[in-house]
């Protein structure tokens, strides 16, 4: 059965559920990456809940769940994930903030460009584009004959906690292709930015060099940009060696927002 039948309810695996921890006036929506799951981002809600915020960490549609589920998702079932979690917590807090790691990141800057509502946006290991690779030009048409692609090893400094990631094994080519139309709606929307944003890049990231975070930075409308640069740790850094180090950036960017 596949999820574009009626009756089909995905399991989500055990540890990658979405999460809701209450706090202040002040709420923070946590967005994970493409294959990745809320997991990836629970350490960060847990940090900035003990801060005070409430937290809301998503699952976006065709995660958590099994890999053959991104074959029927469709981007706009991504950012409508992303808006249903800010009216969710513009229902209980008077202030949002959207922090978004990867794919995450490049929801939260559409996000960022197109709701009024939104006081900051935080982004880590976001990508302005997903590099030269000659396969990325054909992926719309090879989508249906190549469902997957392999993944490279990974990148993670704490081998302990890689241990205990929750993710898919390999990407979908269907979904890589939504990501790629996502990311060029994203990159056409960055002038139109105008609130606070918060870029964090890891020097040492393998799947999305460095240089991706300056080019975003380039291209945002915003006032109010600023870059972080992590001088180790991985592309998931929200769960790597140096979390502490973007945690703690992450809430000193918002408490300036809120102090401003």
């Amino acid at each position: 059965m596949s999820s574009s039948d009626s009756n089909y309810l995905p399991a989500i695996m055990p540890g990658a559920e979405p999460f809701f921890l209450p706090g202040n006036e002040t709420s923070i929506l946590l967005i994970h990456g493409f294959t990745g799951t809320p997991r990836e981002m629970r350490f960060m809600g847990d940090y900035l809940n003990r801060m005070g915020f409430t937290c809301l960490g998503i699952r976006l549609a065709g995660h958590a769940t099994k890999l053959e589920d991104l074959e029927h998702v469709k981007w706009q079932d991504w950012y409508g994930d992303v808006l249903n979690g800010i009216e969710l917590l513009r229902s209980c807090t008077s202030r949002v903030f959207l922090a978004g790691l990867s794919m995450g990141g490049v929801l939260t800057l559409l996000a960022a460009a197109r709701c009024q509502e939104i006081s900051g946006a935080i982004t880590m290991s976001t990508p302005f584009t997903l590099g030269k690779d000659w396969r990325l030009k054909f992926a719309p048409y090879i989508k249906r004959i190549i469902r997957t692609a392999e993944k490279s090893g990974p990148d993670w400094l704490d081998k302990e906690m890689y241990s205990h990631h929750l993710e898919y094994p390999a990407f979908s080519t269907p979904g890589l292709v939504e990501l790629l139309k996502m990311m060029k709606l994203t990159r056409e929307s960055l002038p139109l930015i105008r609130i606070p944003v918060c870029l964090l890049h890891s020097k040492t990231d393998a799947g999305v060099p460095i240089e991706n975070m300056y080019q975003l930075h380039g291209l945002i409308g915003s006032e109010w940009k600023e870059m972080v640069t992590i001088e180790t740790g991985s592309h998931t850094m929200t769960c790597d060696s140096e979390r502490q180090t973007v945690f703690e950036h992450a809430f000193r960017f918002i408490q300036k927002v809120l102090s401003a």
